[in-house]
């Protein structure tokens, strides 16, 4: 590889690194504003909120979050930040590292004591 090469894939790395980081805050910011309307349907939701969610709501009114502070992240952010890690860990996108990571997940966020899975999932 010579020396322009080298450059020109440091600069994509870079490029692909900000556009992942930039996919990423853009999913956890959006997990955030909708934690509190989780399991509401549409009607609800602009029942309840006066229209559709622009920014961060108070989650006395969730069905599922009452007990989580206002901007909390959910189980879907902290699995793909798992899975996000345990691909990179594997250099590629495989079952096994699905399989691994989801799992990592529920041993490391106590998943089960949390109740983010059922009985159904956690059996299977």
């Amino acid at each position: 590889m010579t020396m322009k090469q080298k450059e020109n894939s440091d600069m994509i790395d870079k490029v692909i690194e900000k556009r992942l980081t930039a996919v990423l805050e853009a999913f956890v910011t959006g997990d955030a504003m909708g934690m509190a309307t989780e399991f509401m349907t549409r009607k609800e939701i602009i029942r309840k909120f006066g229209g559709w969610v622009t920014h961060l709501i108070d989650t006395k009114d969730s069905k599922l979050h009452k007990d989580l502070p206002v901007g909390s992240v959910t189980d879907d952010s902290e699995e793909n930040l798992f899975l996000m890690e345990e691909y990179e860990k594997m250099g590629e996108v495989t079952v096994e590292a699905t399989v691994e990571g989801l799992l990592r997940w529920i041993r490391e966020s106590d998943a089960l004591g949390q109740k983010y899975i059922g009985p159904s999932a956690s059996f299977s």
